[in-house]
């Protein structure tokens, strides 16, 4: 009888698993194997790539029903319109808001934020240290770019792939979950087609 319940056990937990990252395993699509009628933008699928990291990776220190900042960097009209979805959404059992950052900004204003996604060219700024428990996502970065924990890429097919950075990640006191790091590419091929 305890064989058959922990068997069940097992078998009820690894299908908990498949139904929790199946969201994120249909935004690993391209646009060209998306399964709806009209093809996503660009923006979408960063917007669906960014969220589902959120979901993905545990920070350190957070509390229920706080603010979860998800911070947007470079954003245009289409880049807002998609990210705007996400406001009020969960992440770490924190409630996103989503704040744009205009340009010109302090390293101080990046303290407050969790994820920092970086689409326009890279400010200084952010080749400063940043705070524990500060994840930076950044849209097809130059190899070698500072601080980096995870990257976006858009490859010679026009399918959007990622890579996590190990020491940037230790850095930053974050776990990424190992289903996430079983669907990046490594960390070298960052800047290759």
């Amino acid at each position: 009888m305890t064989e058959c319940s922990t068997l069940l056990g097992v078998i009820i937990s690894r299908l908990q698993k498949f139904f929790l990252t199946l969201p994120f395993w249909l935004m690993a699509f391209s646009q060209q194997t998306w399964p709806f009628e009209k093809a996503l933008s660009e923006a979408d699928l960063q917007a669906a790539f960014v969220y589902n990291f959120t979901q993905f990776i545990k920070w350190p220190d957070t509390q229920a029903n706080t603010v979860f900042q998800l911070c947007i960097l470079g954003s245009k009209d289409e880049t807002r319109k998609f990210f705007n979805q996400l406001n009020g959404k969960t992440a770490n059992h924190q409630t996103i808001e989503v704040v744009y950052l205009p340009s010109a900004f302090s390293i101080a204003k990046l303290q407050a934020c969790q994820l920092i996604f970086q689409l326009e060219a890279f400010p200084k700024a952010l080749t400063q240290p940043l705070a524990q428990g500060v994840v930076l996502v950044t849209y097809n970065p130059a190899p070698g770019t500072p601080n980096v924990s995870i990257a976006l890429q858009l490859n010679r097919a026009r399918q959007l792939r990622f890579a996590i950075n190990p020491a940037a990640v230790a850095v930053a006191g974050v776990v990424v979950s190992s289903q996430l790091q079983k669907l990046a590419i490594e960390w070298d091929e960052v800047g290759q087609p």
